[in-house]
């Protein structure tokens, strides 16, 4: 007979599911805030990991009130962790890559040590290559 809840407990080919974004996500400065729900503050604005059974959720809420504002909704499959330790493909790289750049943010809690290194060093030059308009010839 078969598990009707082996569903939510099977990896999928990127071997990430639920309970490995949640391991990732409290291992990375999140912290509990409900049912498979991880919050982390930065920058006056809370973000918040939401690990459904097929599908992740990323948003960010400003501490002042409002309505949750989506970053990313993504499949496991699509997912991956990186050789820095980092979740990719969730909406929690790029764009804080370039804040570090452009305004001089910190680096969130959710970085690690050596992506904040690489984000410096390779990340960023490659996204402010793709913003910048081209030389004239």
């Amino acid at each position: 007979m078969t598990d009707p809840g082996a569903e939510s407990h099977q990896k999928t080919p990127s071997g990430i599911d639920a309970a490995a974004v949640g391991a990732w996500a409290l291992a990375h400065g999140f912290h509990p805030s409900g049912s498979n729900a991880y919050s982390v503050v930065h920058e006056g604005m809370r973000y918040q990991i939401l690990a459904r059974e097929k599908e992740l959720r990323v948003e960010k809420f400003s501490l002042f009130g409002g309505r949750a504002q989506p970053m990313a909704r993504t499949s496991y499959d699509s997912l991956r962790f990186d050789e820095f330790g980092m979740l990719q493909n969730a909406g929690l790289t790029d764009a804080f890559a370039w804040a570090m750049w452009k305004h001089g943010s910190p680096p969130p809690p959710w970085f690690t040590p050596e992506f904040t290194h690489h984000s410096k060093a390779e990340t960023i030059p490659r996204l402010e290559a793709l913003r910048s308009p081209p030389a004239p010839c």
